[in-house]
């Protein structure tokens, strides 16, 4: 610390300053007195904290650091770790209504509520292409209205059929399923 003076960034006078290095040692900067100049605490704290930021980007610029921090946060000890702290976290009654009431207001917000429909509903359009997973909803469709389209014999003929066909396309055999109830029912 120097003794008083004018803040070099601020301007206000003080009592006390601090010596700061104009460009960090850890960006290459030297030790010699035309590096330095006197800060007062507020000031030194904001620069501080500006220069961290600098070096953090720097570091992240590097795709060694990428690679070595990346692989870090993937090892099965720090996954296992992270999981168990999660897992405590929501068992706490008071920690699960803090994050309801904070996922309740983020969705009164018109603006967040659109952006991650949007996202939802982008994955599921993307896993819907696959045959086997439009099936399987389709499936606990069924199920959730209490019925089993397996035990229904034109459900298993159609999908059977499709099958030996090698046609696997939901849309095709679901459309012929449809067709045969309907003309039943007729």
């Amino acid at each position: 610390m120097a003794t008083a003076g004018h803040c070099v960034k601020c301007g206000i006078y003080r009592d006390s300053l601090h010596c700061d290095h104009i460009i960090p040692k850890v960006l290459g900067g030297s030790g010699e007195s035309a590096n330095i100049q006197h800060l007062c605490a507020n000031c030194h704290q904001d620069k501080t904290r500006e220069d961290q930021s600098a070096v953090t980007k720097a570091l992240w610029q590097n795709p060694a650091f990428q690679a070595k921090q990346r692989a870090a946060l993937t090892t099965p000890d720090y996954r296992a770790k992270v999981s168990a702290i999660r897992k405590a976290q929501w068992q706490d009654p008071k920690f699960r209504a803090k994050m309801s009431a904070k996922h309740k207001a983020l969705w009164q917000d018109p603006v967040y509520r659109a952006k991650h429909t949007e996202i939802l509903n982008a994955v599921r359009h993307k896993q819907f292409q696959d045959p086997l997973v439009r099936e399987e909803w389709w499936v606990n469709k069924q199920a959730a209205k209490g019925k089993s389209p397996w035990t229904d014999p034109i459900y298993s003929a159609a999908w059977l059929a499709a099958f030996r066909d090698g046609e696997r396309d939901y849309e095709w055999w679901h459309v012929r399923y449809q067709a045969e109830q309907k003309s039943e029912v007729a």
